[in-house]
């Protein structure tokens, strides 16, 4: 925590964007080729697929509905 909050202090904004975008890279990548379709596997019963479909539908809604603010980093 303290080395990520060194590096923010000297870090330009283009690179801390860069970096951002490398970290929520990284946890969408691991999020749909490991964690979603382990989800679905043939060995989960036919009606808890649907539960856990809808639960990954109504999560990805609720965050597109939520959004990001929009803001300046002038």
């Amino acid at each position: 925590m303290f080395l990520g909050r060194f590096i923010q202090a000297l870090a330009s904004p283009l690179a801390e964007g860069l970096l951002v975008a490398m970290t929520a890279g990284t946890f969408l990548y691991v999020g749909t080729t490991e964690i979603i379709p382990e989800s679905f596997e043939d060995a989960v019963p036919s009606g808890e697929k649907w539960k856990r479909f809808g639960a990954l539908v109504g999560g990805i809604g609720s965050i597109m509905l939520l959004g990001g603010e929009e803001h300046d980093h002038a």
